[in-house]
């Protein structure tokens, strides 16, 4: 990213989103959008309480706003409730509404629009190994999102430390990082893991882009993973990813 870019910090309750924009006015135009988006999800919720606590997919009408629609249509996707594809669809829906370079982050899910080449951190947890010493290079549109059984308030049923999914749209990154971690359950951490990238080989390439599941020691991927690289301090550098699975 360009040294300088204008960012800004967007919370309202659990939504803590932060932008990065070439200008003042994109930043206001999505600072915006995470409001409005948020708002109008309130406002439905109110009126359907379901659409909160539902863990399948939920039929929506299509006169619903447009936050609704895209989260009940991610979620459909990939067979999980709605809710898991809220932080995806505001970054998606947010960074839509200003030209690039904006990268909106909503508390781990980003979308990404830009011209030239980013780097999205990979974060497991504080004291694991990985955190804070890889990144993905990514560039054009880009949802990257990361999903945890062990870690953050989103609900889970699987264990992974960090399920990470990559995709043009942040709400299908999203929904798909929730279903693929719901299948790492289990005392077998590599049975976990097989079965998790079992499923992710049926959306890759149809759905989303790649998967990259970390669960204790054990790494495994699928699909077309965007280029790895080694952040070390200030200093960005290609590195290589080798999976156990």
């Amino acid at each position: 990213m360009r040294a300088g870019r204008p960012a800004r910090r967007v919370i309202i309750e659990e939504t803590d989103v932060t932008i990065s924009a070439d200008s003042e006015r994109d930043l206001d135009r999505a600072a915006e959008a995470v409001r409005r988006h948020r708002r109008r999800l309130d406002e439905y919720a109110a009126r359907h309480p379901e659409f909160l606590t539902a863990k399948v997919p939920v039929r929506v009408p299509e006169e619903a706003p447009k936050i609704v629609l895209t989260m009940a249509r991610a979620a459909e996707l990939v067979g999980v409730g709605p809710m898991a594809a809220v932080a995806g669809s505001i970054a998606e829906l947010a960074a839509r509404s200003a030209d690039p370079t904006v990268i909106v982050d909503n508390g781990g899910d980003v979308q990404v629009r830009a011209r030239e080449p980013v780097v999205v951190g990979l974060y497991v947890s504080e004291d694991h190994p990985l955190t804070g010493r890889l990144g993905f290079e990514v560039k054009g549109t880009v949802g990257v999102c990361t999903s945890s059984g062990r870690y953050g308030h989103s609900f889970s049923m699987g264990d992974a430390d960090a399920v990470t999914v990559f995709a043009e749209r942040a709400s299908v990154a999203d929904a798909a990082a929730t279903a693929v971690c719901n299948l790492t359950y289990g005392d077998d951490r590599e049975e976990a893991v097989q079965r998790a990238l079992e499923f992710a080989d049926d959306l890759t390439g149809d759905v989303i882009d790649a998967v990259l599941v970390v669960h204790g020691e054990l790494v495994g991927y699928s699909g077309r993973l965007p280029k790895l690289v080694r952040i070390d301090g200030d200093e960005v550098r290609p590195a290589r990813l080798e999976a156990t699975i």
